[in-house]
């Protein structure tokens, strides 16, 4: 052969066989390497999906725990107090025996009247017996809740109960018809829903506690020689007090249950003055046509502000006291308004009371038919008070 030509022998092949150990082992080594590396990470991710999906469910179960637990608003808290009074009051929203004055219709001298009666008035009539006279705050069988003086009235509105002849002019005596002076000061006020009852219907001895109670105040009106409603009605003056007592209030004035002497007054009528914070007399008081304040009396915001404005006293239409007196031993009476600067309080012209839950007021006004813008302005102080003072 020439000797550029190299024979190829069986010993200078190679095989996988005769490749060394280590380069074997090597070559392994790298792909088990690579599988493991992506079985980790696997692992990971699926570790990790599990993680995000517990955290999740946790959130969840948090958020709907809370919400859960959220106390009521203060919307939905009104909504459920009303829906506890409306079921408290099911039982007298039947009793609705009364002249309604509708806003629109009312004028300043005559106006026209829409009157409702329903059957659940009769009732009303069985609830004031001689029993209701003697108890104290409560009434026999009824809770504690429904005991009290409430109605379904949000925010600042009121409603008012006037015991008036102005509208109908029916009276059983001549010249003795209620002034249109409180009933355009009520008829004015915006958030005032006004309700008249005439003092000569023979109705008024049916109305009740229960009907008294969808009322949070009734004012009686002026009218010189009073409505004689103790001799009349005594049943509604024995529901009126106990509407009193269970936290209603009452406005009155001159000649209002102590209209006549001691020989014919009844005793209704003197527990009623009792309740006003008078004790009855046999002859009449002191008179005037000025007016002073006590400036000690005067700790609420309406009478402060009447001081502020007419000073220590100012002038009025003539009156007198009539056949009662100022209570010394009452305790939570004040005088807000006499007849004499240096006087004793039982020269009372303006008396405020609280007894029992309930809050009254009795002014001496109502001899004569005109009265003096300040005196009005009094009024209408007097009727905030019972309204909005706390």
């Amino acid at each position: 052969m020439s000797k550029n030509i190299v024979q190829i022998t069986q010993s200078d092949s190679f095989s996988k066989d005769s490749l060394p150990k280590n380069e074997i082992t090597s070559d392994r080594n790298v792909t088990n390497l690579k599988v493991l590396c992506g079985t980790k990470k696997i692992v990971f991710i699926s570790l990790l999906l599990f993680l995000i999906l517990a955290l999740f469910i946790s959130c969840a179960y948090l958020l709907h725990s809370k919400k859960a637990k959220t106390p009521l608003n203060k919307d939905e808290l009104r909504n459920e107090k009303r829906r506890a009074s409306l079921q408290d009051k099911l039982g007298i929203q039947n009793i609705r025996a009364r002249t309604e004055i509708p806003r629109d219709n009312i004028g300043g001298g005559t106006s026209s009247t829409r009157t409702s009666t329903s059957t659940g008035s009769s009732r009303s009539s069985t609830s004031t017996s001689a029993s209701t006279r003697s108890s104290s705050n409560t009434i026999p069988g009824a809770s504690t809740r429904s005991a009290q003086v409430t109605t379904s009235v949000s925010g600042y509105e009121r409603k008012v109960l006037l015991v008036s002849n102005y509208v109908s002019k029916k009276t059983d005596y001549p010249n003795k018809i209620s002034p249109d002076v409180m009933y355009n000061i009520l008829r004015d006020m915006k958030k005032i829903s006004l309700t008249i009852l005439d003092p000569y219907d023979s109705t008024v001895n049916s109305k009740g506690i229960n009907y008294l109670k969808t009322f949070h105040l009734v004012v009686l009106d002026f009218v010189d020689g009073g409505f004689n409603l103790a001799s009349r009605f005594p049943n509604f003056v024995i529901a009126l007090m106990q509407y009193i007592k269970e936290g209603g209030a009452l406005f009155t004035c001159h000649d209002q249950f102590d209209e006549t002497h001691d020989r014919y007054i009844t005793s209704i009528a003197k527990e009623m003055l009792q309740l006003l914070g008078f004790k009855h007399v046999n002859s009449h008081g002191a008179d005037g046509s000025v007016v002073y304040f006590d400036k000690t009396a005067i700790s609420n915001s309406f009478f402060v502000a009447n001081h502020a404005i007419y000073g220590d006293s100012f002038n009025i239409a003539y009156t007198h006291q009539t056949y009662s007196r100022y209570d010394e031993s009452c305790t939570t009476c004040k005088v807000i308004l006499k007849f004499n600067s240096n006087g004793s309080n039982s020269q009372e012209y303006l008396v405020i009371n609280r007894p029992y839950k309930g809050k009254t007021l009795n002014i001496r006004a109502g001899h004569s038919y005109g009265f003096t813008e300040p005196e009005k302005k009094i009024f209408i102080s007097s009727i905030l008070w019972l309204l909005y003072e706390m």
